[in-house]
């Protein structure tokens, strides 16, 4: 079931008009980016050569501030390479680095040692690299070889059979997981947990019938389960049994916050929400850019990473949420709010026209669930009146949009 809303905005952050170009004529480079925290956010592009006699170009960077100012990490490019294969953010200040030139290496870098190499080899050793901490972490071959990272030091901890393309999902405490297929060819069908910081490995999980796709930590013992078909899995001892709890194939994309809060993007740009796991969503609103991901930091907190063609060919644009998706309004317009009274209300509210050269609004009041309770189009002088008599009790907010800009206020009823 969907719930029927009005139009709420999302409005951008930033638009990245000096993200580079890739080897694709008028196409921007993809934009990978990694949230660590409200404000803190880690983003690269990696392209390799255009020509033979060309450069790759890649570039770490970082911002603190949501996306208003911005500082390389790290940058290189030339003929030779390298090539970023796999990168792992383990916090505001570190990133670890797997990349491809006439080897391939592994770096960490860090604000205060810089780019520093912690293995080189001649042939291709890791699939996939999860860091926790600073100096703590794992990495894995393709074929099932199990290092560990720790102090600065990589070793080879153990050797998993039959572990095939493995996708790791460490955690903070001793309990550990491995995403893999049983042949070199097959389906993403088996689950490998390890209760002793990664000695020794056993059968989680094993479904033929299904692939999965992402692990998602609830706490120590409690962990959801993604597949391909967007299924959703639960488990509460552990990882021993599981069941389906949630069904999102109706989403392209999504991030889930808990077993109950699930953000997503539906076909069109639609973005959703559920707070019910999946027994009623919210439409929030619909954005034309092209849409590449959703990551949600907590319930109320989260971005949205896509491509705009209106602000040049494929310029990435970011989004950004601080209240939950009931209105995402730009951190750079902190001033676009309207002056409304009295507040509490109680049948009445009246509002001021925040620019006297414009008359004519859309009012729009959505309640703290993000579900629109009201839409009027008014002309405003210098002050309207808007009867709220037949809401209920609870916090609200009002939204005053023109034909340039949005203002937004909240009352209590």
């Amino acid at each position: 079931m969907t719930s029927k809303m009005g139009f709420t905005q999302w409005m951008p952050v930033d638009t990245l008009s000096w993200w580079p170009y890739s080897c694709d004529f008028g196409i921007h480079a993809p934009l990978y980016a990694q949230v660590i925290s409200e404000d803190t956010i880690w983003c690269y592009y990696s392209i390799g050569k255009c020509s033979p006699s060309g450069d790759s170009r890649n570039a770490i960077i970082k911002t603190s501030d949501s996306f208003h100012s911005y500082s390389t990490a790290y940058s290189f490019g030339n003929i030779a390479g390298p090539v970023i294969l796999d990168i792992s953010f383990s916090n505001n200040n570190t990133f670890f680095l797997y990349t491809r030139d006439f080897n391939y290496n592994l770096y960490k870098w860090s604000t205060s040692t810089g780019l520093t190499i912690i293995k080189s080899d001649y042939n291709s050793w890791l699939y996939d690299i999860q860091i926790i901490e600073d100096n703590t972490g794992f990495a894995i071959s393709s074929w099932g070889v199990l290092y560990k990272y720790e102090n600065d030091s990589l070793d080879s901890l153990t050797y998993i059979p039959n572990c095939f393309a493995p996708i790791l999902k460490a955690s903070n405490s001793d309990r550990h997981f491995i995403i893999c297929k049983d042949s070199a060819n097959g389906n993403y069908n088996t689950l490998l947990k390890s209760m002793d910081d990664g000695l020794t490995w056993s059968l989680a999980f094993h479904d033929n019938n299904r692939s999965f796709q992402n692990l998602t930590a609830l706490n120590d013992s409690s962990f959801l389960l993604t597949t391909q078909t967007r299924e959703v899995l639960k488990s509460i001892d552990g990882g021993v049994t599981w069941l389906p709890i949630m069904d999102l194939s109706n989403l392209i994309l999504y991030s889930i916050v808990n077993e109950n809060v699930v953000f997503g993007i539906k076909q069109g740009g639609i973005v959703v929400k559920t707070i019910d796991g999946g027994a009623t969503w919210i439409n929030l609103q619909t954005i034309s850019s092209s849409i590449n991901s959703i990551n949600m930091v907590n319930e109320m907190t989260g971005y949205i990473f896509g491509n705009n063609n209106s602000n040049g060919p494929g310029a990435p644009m970011v989004y950004k949420t601080t209240n939950g998706g009931i209105q995402f309004v730009p951190e750079s317009t902190p001033n676009n709010t309207i002056s409304l009274f009295p507040n509490p209300a109680s049948n009445f509210i009246y509002i001021e026209n925040p620019d006297r050269t414009v008359t004519n609004y859309t009012v729009t009041i959505s309640n703290n669930q993000g579900q629109q309770v009201l839409k009027l189009n008014v002309d405003i002088d210098s002050k309207k009146q808007i009867d709220v008599s037949h809401l209920n009790s609870g916090l609200y907010v009002l939204q005053l949009q023109n034909q340039n800009t949005i203002y937004v206020s909240k009352f209590i009823k």
